[in-house]
């Protein structure tokens, strides 16, 4: 909802000016200048929310994180259904299912600068994939995790 009163009157104390609006505790200047993190105006609209682009489909079970490699352009999901997708955030389908994990997946990273993507399990199994041919490199555990 918008406050007329905390539109009209700007005391300075969230650096906008007259122009500024109050929304969610961030402030929106008319003229884009804002530095403030935030809701902003063009995103905060009630008539009209947000919708996703696209649905990706494939996990069975709950997505327990996703990464994204800036220099590849994929996402990377992990979850409770002990499998690894690779997605062109594109297209419908993953490019790849991946299978090298035991237990639940509990985390993935795609490490900028590097050629690979890591994921782990909850019972500490780390496996370090190959970005390009999708192959596991590398794979170790790590000891008294639970």
């Amino acid at each position: 909802m918008r406050n007329d009163s905390a539109d009209e009157k700007d005391d300075g104390k969230y650096g906008g000016n007259k122009n500024s609006k109050k929304l969610g505790g961030a402030t929106s200047s008319s003229f884009g200048q804002s530095k403030t993190k935030g809701i902003t105006e063009e995103t905060a609209t009630d008539e009209q929310p947000k919708r996703p682009k696209q649905k990706l489909e494939g996990h069975k079970k709950a997505i327990r994180e996703i990464a994204y490699s800036v220099s590849y352009k994929i996402l990377v999901s992990v979850g409770f259904d002990f499998l690894v997708f690779v997605w062109n955030p594109y297209w419908k389908h993953e490019i790849i299912k991946l299978d090298g994990h035991e237990s639940p997946l509990v985390g993935v990273n795609c490490p900028p600068g590097m050629e690979c993507f890591i994921t782990c399990d909850t019972k500490g199994v780390i496996n370090v994939w190959n970005i390009k041919d999708y192959s596991c490199m590398q794979n170790f555990s790590v000891n008294n995790v639970n």
